[in-house]
Protein backbone atom coordinates (compact mmCIF):
# COMPACT_ATOMS: atom_id res chain seq x y z
CA UNK A 1 0.00 0.00 0.00
CA UNK A 2 1.10 3.50 -0.91
CA UNK A 3 0.32 6.71 1.24
CA UNK A 4 0.94 9.97 -0.38
CA UNK A 5 1.22 13.05 2.39
CA UNK A 6 0.65 16.66 1.63
CA UNK A 7 1.32 19.51 3.94
CA UNK A 8 -1.04 22.38 1.98
CA UNK A 9 -0.31 24.99 4.79
CA UNK A 10 3.29 25.85 3.59
CA UNK A 11 4.24 27.45 0.48
CA UNK A 12 5.95 25.22 -1.35
CA UNK A 13 3.81 22.87 -0.64
CA UNK A 14 5.32 19.69 1.23
CA UNK A 15 4.88 15.94 -0.22
CA UNK A 16 6.01 12.36 0.68
CA UNK A 17 5.58 9.01 -0.02
CA UNK A 18 5.48 6.04 2.81
CA UNK A 19 4.94 2.44 1.31
CA UNK A 20 3.42 0.01 3.96
CA UNK A 21 4.18 -4.28 3.74
CA UNK A 22 5.62 -5.46 0.84
CA UNK A 23 4.04 -2.58 -2.12
CA UNK A 24 6.54 -1.16 -4.33
CA UNK A 25 7.34 2.35 -4.95
CA UNK A 26 6.61 3.07 -8.34
CA UNK A 27 7.70 7.09 -8.97
CA UNK A 28 5.23 9.78 -9.75
CA UNK A 29 5.71 12.99 -11.47
CA UNK A 30 7.73 14.97 -13.92
CA UNK A 31 11.74 14.74 -14.35
CA UNK A 32 13.72 17.40 -16.65
CA UNK A 33 16.33 15.56 -18.95
CA UNK A 34 19.71 16.39 -20.24
CA UNK A 35 17.56 17.77 -23.38
CA UNK A 36 17.31 21.04 -20.76
CA UNK A 37 18.35 24.33 -22.98
CA UNK A 38 18.00 25.79 -19.95
CA UNK A 39 15.49 28.66 -20.98
CA UNK A 40 13.53 28.82 -17.79
CA UNK A 41 10.25 28.51 -19.22
CA UNK A 42 9.30 26.16 -16.26
CA UNK A 43 10.81 28.06 -13.32
CA UNK A 44 8.76 30.99 -14.44
CA UNK A 45 5.69 28.71 -15.14
CA UNK A 46 5.78 26.81 -11.70
CA UNK A 47 2.95 27.79 -9.19
CA UNK A 48 5.15 26.21 -6.68
CA UNK A 49 8.22 28.13 -7.63
CA UNK A 50 10.24 24.09 -6.91
CA UNK A 51 12.47 24.13 -10.12
CA UNK A 52 16.17 25.02 -9.53
CA UNK A 53 18.73 26.23 -12.51
CA UNK A 54 21.18 23.69 -13.21
CA UNK A 55 22.29 21.47 -16.10
CA UNK A 56 19.63 20.37 -16.75
CA UNK A 57 17.71 22.19 -13.96
CA UNK A 58 15.96 20.14 -11.15
CA UNK A 59 12.55 19.55 -9.97
CA UNK A 60 12.15 19.14 -6.40
CA UNK A 61 10.22 16.20 -6.07
CA UNK A 62 9.02 16.97 -2.33
CA UNK A 63 7.71 20.42 -3.39
CA UNK A 64 6.22 19.14 -6.75
CA UNK A 65 1.95 19.61 -7.43
CA UNK A 66 2.47 17.27 -10.69
CA UNK A 67 0.34 19.50 -11.97
CA UNK A 68 2.61 19.25 -15.56
CA UNK A 69 2.83 23.18 -16.52
CA UNK A 70 6.80 22.55 -17.11
CA UNK A 71 6.09 19.47 -19.37
CA UNK A 72 3.78 21.07 -21.44
CA UNK A 73 5.50 24.24 -22.08
CA UNK A 74 9.21 23.13 -22.21
CA UNK A 75 9.68 24.07 -26.27
CA UNK A 76 12.37 21.66 -26.24
CA UNK A 77 10.08 18.17 -24.54
CA UNK A 78 13.43 18.07 -21.72
CA UNK A 79 10.79 17.17 -18.82
CA UNK A 80 9.19 14.01 -19.15
CA UNK A 81 6.59 12.09 -17.20
CA UNK A 82 7.73 9.41 -14.69
CA UNK A 83 5.75 6.15 -15.37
Amino acid sequence: MRIEYFHLGVKPIFRETYTLGKGKHTPKGYEITGECIGCGKCVQICPQQCVAPGTPYRIAQEHCLHCGNCFEQCPVQAVTKKI
